[in-house]
């Protein structure tokens, strides 16, 4: 019986175990609001209710400022290494999301503080005082909530592992094949499909650069150094050649891939069939330029 619940709870969503959690929280805050263990006086209670929101928002308007100021450093890492440019992409994005949850959760306790407030001056009981708590203790909730998550959200961007860690997570966003089916016995083998990757990578790049080279010096482009790499390559030629737009895209996302495998720790996700759809890609762009010429 316990062995069962315990595979239940796995099949659980994340989404799912969120909203069981609110209900829980939600759940003994009203209790707590009914029958409350503390009891505040006036002073106590205003001064919470308006330090809360100071604090967060403060907080808030430095996690921006610092979100700026952290982007001009990963700036300067992409301008040495472009290949690092979609790992740091990635990071950014997440981190932006999860600042704007923050936003969203500081505003809603500036929402109860002050109606806490508001109601904490009516002289009424019962079903007035409850609801001031709930709001009350929703605030307290959600200030304790909101530095935990600004902490964490602070370890995460000084993160040495900054780069590494979203290259890992960044594979897994990046599907080529639907590889559930892909079995992979050994780690050797899956190493082994690495260095089968990395080649037929090659093999692609070196496709991009003599088209885009041929772009470049026919409509004589004075680019410069920096802006030939892969993913400036494909854009040039998504310009020039409209026909490409599909397979470009398809290449795109698997210079996406390269750069989160070179740049993470994670060497043995790639699979024969990934290798397989890299091959398939090369292939058919080789074909539609052939057919160009003929």
């Amino acid at each position: 019986m316990k062995f069962l619940f315990v595979s239940k709870l796995k099949n659980i969503s994340e989404n799912q175990k969120r909203c069981f959690s609110i209900v829980i929280i939600e759940f003994w805050i009203v209790y707590d609001s009914i029958f409350p263990l503390i009891v505040l006086n006036e002073n106590q209670w205003l001064y919470l209710s308006t330090m809360m929101p100071q604090v967060l928002a403060t907080l808030l308007g430095l996690s921006f400022a610092g979100y700026q100021f952290y982007g001009t450093l990963l700036q300067t890492m992409i301008e040495r290494d472009e290949s690092i440019k979609d790992s740091i992409d990635y990071g950014k994005e997440k981190i932006f999301h999860k600042l704007k949850f923050v936003f969203h959760i500081t505003g809603i306790n500036v929402i109860c503080c002050v109606l806490s407030i508001c109601f904490f001056d009516i002289e009424n009981s019962g079903i007035i005082q409850i609801v001031d708590n709930i709001l009350f203790n929703n605030s307290i909730f959600i200030f304790v909530y909101a530095v935990y998550y600004f902490i964490f959200l602070v370890l995460e961007i000084i993160n040495p592992k900054f780069v590494e860690k979203n290259s890992d997570e960044g594979v897994n966003s990046e599907n080529l094949v639907d590889s559930t089916n892909e079995t992979i016995s050994k780690e050797k083998d899956n190493l082994y499909q690495y260095g089968v990757f990395m080649k037929k990578f090659g093999e692609l790049e070196s496709i991009i650069k003599k088209e885009s080279d041929k772009i470049i010096k026919s409509n004589k482009m004075n680019l410069p150094y920096r802006a030939r790499n892969i993913p400036a390559r494909i854009e040039i030629i998504k310009m020039y050649r409209g026909d490409l737009t599909g397979i470009l895209n398809d290449i795109r996302q698997i210079v996406r891939f390269r750069n989160y495998l070179v740049h993470g720790t994670r060497k043995n996700v790639v699979t024969e069939g990934m290798n397989n759809r890299v091959q398939e890609v090369t292939e058919k762009l080789q074909g539609l330029l052939e057919k160009e010429l003929n």
